[in-house]
């Protein structure tokens, strides 16, 4: 077996040796691929939103973070949406990849769609409770995106 290969024992797997990804420069992107994923979402939600909080008036500060969020989430959508396109080995056609895949991918969009602008309508109204509710709500879906990353970049690199 060669350092490219996998023997694989589960029950979504074959007991042959599998490539976990499409071998050469198309494997080697997908990796990039998804550590840019991973990286920009952690580092947006676990460094640059604390810290714009930290040394900004909390409306600057919000309306910059709103910024980075919704880069992260049409970043994180097109990189899915690429390693969806580059999915030709069993690794990345296993039954738990493609469900995680979808949540990364969705719970940020979902937010960015759905919450954002519930989010406007209840701060420019002046329904701070209601606001929480759906920063929270918001905080939760980034929260579950950077978990689901974090899996994927598990089973991955678990793989090799």
């Amino acid at each position: 077996m060669t350092n490219s290969e996998v023997k694989t024992n589960g029950p979504d797997s074959v007991t042959s040796s599998v490539r976990p990804l499409s071998s050469g420069p198309l494997r080697g992107f997908a990796h990039l691929l998804l550590t840019l994923w991973a990286g920009s979402l952690w580092t947006i939600c676990g460094i640059v939103a604390p810290t714009l909080f930290a040394v900004m008036d909390r409306a600057n500060a919000g309306a910059v973070v709103g910024r980075f969020f919704a880069t992260a989430a049409w970043l994180g959508l097109g990189i899915a949406v690429a390693l969806v396109l580059m999915m030709r080995e069993r690794l990345w056609r296993s039954k738990w990849v493609m469900p995680i895949l979808i949540v990364a991918a969705s719970a940020p969009v979902l937010s960015e769609l759905a919450l954002g602008p519930l989010m406007h309508q209840a701060r420019a109204a002046g329904e701070m409770r209601s606001f929480a509710l759906l920063h929270g709500a918001s905080g939760v879906l980034f929260l579950l995106a950077c978990v689901a990353v974090g899996a994927l970049v598990w089973k991955v690199n678990r793989a090799e």
